[in-house]
């Protein structure tokens, strides 16, 4: 019986889990990435540079601003929706 209720917790809490980090969708350049929840700007960098095959080590270069042009850093918090843009590519 304890058995039982153990691992009904534990599969209420998984759920629990994938209903938290629900990916979000970041707009970068026009490219939808989508990426997990409190996800960075140099996550969301990561991730496009991966899916457009740019060199890891070119990510840290990169000159981010928001869509009103104003500059953001790489630790900066991103939001759902959020457009992203990178001057040098």
């Amino acid at each position: 019986m304890c058995e039982l209720f153990v691992n009904l917790r534990l599969k209420k809490m998984r759920v629990l889990h994938l209903i938290i980090y629900i990916a979000m969708t970041v707009r970068v350049n026009n490219c939808r990435i989508r990426i997990f929840r409190g996800a960075t700007v140099g996550d969301v960098l990561l991730r496009y540079a991966v899916r457009n095959r740019l060199e890891l080590s070119v990510v840290t270069t990169f000159h981010v601003t928001d869509r009103y042009g104003h500059q953001l850093d790489h630790a900066a918090p991103v939001a759902d929706n959020q457009n992203i843009k990178i001057i040098n590519l």
